[in-house]
């Protein structure tokens, strides 16, 4: 087959279609009275006991084809790409089954257009390698359409869109089973159909396994690495497929391709250390982030306290009241410094009416840090009233704050190694440039921005100015180490995401990554596989730049190797695991 004859994306409807025309007309003659394939999936989820997908109720019936296929024009055309493709792959052993009793070359193209379909749209941008021409909006809707005439397929492509709805990537649905549990999980009819399938391929020849073996992942869901799908595509132009020889040349060129590729692995394993590298548990910190669909976030949920959550509140209103009290009081008596009274009035600002978030209850201990400074303005100008009832506050301030025990735990940690003052002059400095980076373009793919705004929040204690907070910074220990420990808390979810991300997704994939996965937590595990395939590389070209970034004056050091070099303990974990990314 010449170049210009070799299948495009755009010959898939056409070798689809009069493949189906026998089938489309016995699934008309079959199909039961119409409903609704939203109210299916809802009725298909009850009789398992489930609530089903929440489904919006703009979206419209699949069966419906006008009406779908002007919403799915509101909506990124990746969509209609993947729903299409799955649509598709779902009658996907219909279709050989009929080409093959004809034309192999035809199955050849078939199978061959489903594969490069799916590649571009899992491993590459769908709008920079699928020309809008290349499925045109009546063959992208065709397959949609044509499992219409069944109610039972209409639901699956129900359940897609939902998934889709509910923000899953397209690239991650397309990844996934084409039979969705939530639609009631693969027909039965389903194994017997692909089974006979596969046995008239593999009778007309052996070298279609690797086609029946692909389909059977894609069944299943099974992923692979990029490296491997690209062995079903045509894209490397020092080894093209042989067009011209047919179809078993083509197959047998795509086993070797297989082959290939795991040689390769099994020689790169022997090189690669067995062991998983270790990336330390969070700390009690201002800022433990978690992965919350595909997303690092700061956590909703307040932090647990020793009281109920009503006795909670009543204590933090009774500080809040005690500090506006003494502050007033001092500010009526005019003759003595004011600077501690306002102070004491913006704490008590910031104090909420419900229990705090993790950041706002450590912003609120470190307060504590800068009225202890103040303690001294306090016995040298005011009366000794006065000071005596300031020091009561502050021991008031002391036992509320203590009631939440993750800042037991981070007074605690702090105070069994002592910062150096070259140390806590540094922390802030080593901050900066990483909390800038994580407003990067690749960070905010997967970085929610209230993190680096949370950073720089936690830098300045509540209430002062720039210039008073570094007026402050020497005395302020507990501050610097909160920042570090904080930073280090980013540092660990990104790295264990971007380590999950290379076992899933890297080209050949690291054993020690692949390792590490395995043993990982199952919520790692599980939001790394929502990262997607634009958004997990993105995620290691951040870490990269992390480590390989300078900064101030030392920007000849990287930025990562700094702070391993100033805090051993806290960040001596950093550099086996970038090893590991094949950042060192």
């Amino acid at each position: 087959m010449a170049d210009r004859e070799k299948p495009s994306i755009s010959d898939h409807g056409a070798a689809v279609e009069p493949a189906l025309a026998p089938a489309k007309a016995g699934w008309k003659r079959k199909a039961a009275p119409r409903t609704s394939s939203n109210a299916s999936i809802k009725t298909a989820s009850r009789r398992r006991g489930k609530a089903g997908p929440a489904v919006d109720a703009d979206v419209p019936d699949p069966s419906d084809r006008k009406t779908f296929e002007a919403w799915l024009k509101t909506k990124n055309r990746s969509w209609s790409v993947v729903i299409a493709a799955r649509a598709a792959l779902r009658v996907l052993p219909v279709s050989v089954m009929l080409l093959l009793r004809s034309n192999e070359a035809e199955v050849l193209k078939l199978c061959f257009s489903h594969a490069q379909t799916r590649y571009a749209a899992v491993h590459r941008s769908i709008e920079d390698l699928i020309e809008p021409n290349d499925i045109p909006w009546n063959s992208t809707l065709e397959a949609v359409t044509l499992t219409a005439y069944n109610d039972e397929l209409s639901l699956y492509e129900a359940a897609d869109v939902s998934a889709l709805v509910l923000d899953l990537s397209p690239q991650n649905l397309l990844r996934s089973s084409l039979w969705p549990m939530v639609a009631g999980g693969q027909p039965h009819w389903v194994e017997e159909t692909w089974t006979a399938t596969a046995q008239e391929l593999l009778a007309a020849g052996q070298h279609w396994r690797v086609w029946t073996d692909w389909y059977a992942d894609v069944l299943a869901g099974r992923q692979h690495s990029e490296a491997w799908d690209a062995c079903f595509v045509d894209l490397d132009p020092d080894d093209p497929l042989p067009w011209d020889d047919g179809p078993k040349a083509v197959n047998e060129r795509v086993a070797a391709r297989l082959t290939k590729l795991n040689e390769k692995l099994d020689a790169m394993v022997s090189d690669v250390p067995a062991n998983p590298p270790e990336v330390p548990k969070p700390r009690p910190a201002a800022i433990q982030p978690v992965w919350i669909n595909g997303r690092l976030r700061l956590p909703r949920e307040p932090l647990p306290a020793d009281l109920d959550p009503e006795v909670l509140v009543d204590a933090l209103a009774a500080l809040r009241d005690d500090l506006i009290d003494l502050a007033e009081e001092v500010l009526s008596v005019g003759n003595v410094d004011p600077r501690p009274a306002h102070y004491l009035r913006r704490v008590a600002e910031n104090i909420p009416g419900t229990p705090p978030s993790p950041a706002l209850l450590f912003r609120l201990g470190h307060a504590k840090e800068v009225m202890d400074r103040f303690g001294r303005t306090v016995d040298a100008e005011w009366t000794d009233l006065l000071a005596v009832r300031y020091h009561v506050v502050l021991r008031h301030f002391d036992r509320t704050v203590r009631q939440f025990p993750s800042w037991r735990a981070f007074v605690q940690n702090a105070g069994r190694g002592k910062l150096t003052p070259e140390q806590v002059a540094e922390a802030a400095k080593l901050v900066e440039p990483i909390r800038v980076e994580l407003e990067s373009d690749d960070a905010r793919a997967v970085i929610d921005e209230e993190i680096p705004a949370a950073l720089r929040e936690l830098g300045q204690p509540i209430g002062l100015t720039a210039d008073k907070a570094v007026a402050l910074e020497a005395g302020m220990d507990a501050l610097a180490v909160d920042l570090l420990e904080s930073v280090n808390n980013v540092l660990k979810a990104v790295v264990e995401a971007a380590l999950a991300a290379k076992a899933r997704l890297g080209p050949i994939g690291s054993r020690a990554a692949e390792e590490y996965l395995k043993q990982a937590d199952k919520s790692l595990v599980t939001e790394a596989g929502r990262l997607g395939d634009q958004t997990g590389p993105a995620l290691v070209r951040l870490v990269k730049r992390l480590a390989i970034g300078g900064f101030g004056v030392a920007a000849s050091v990287p930025a990562l190797k700094r702070l391993s070099q100033m805090f051993p303990e806290s960040f001596g974990w950093l550099e086996p695991v970038l090893r590991v990314l094949g950042v060192y």
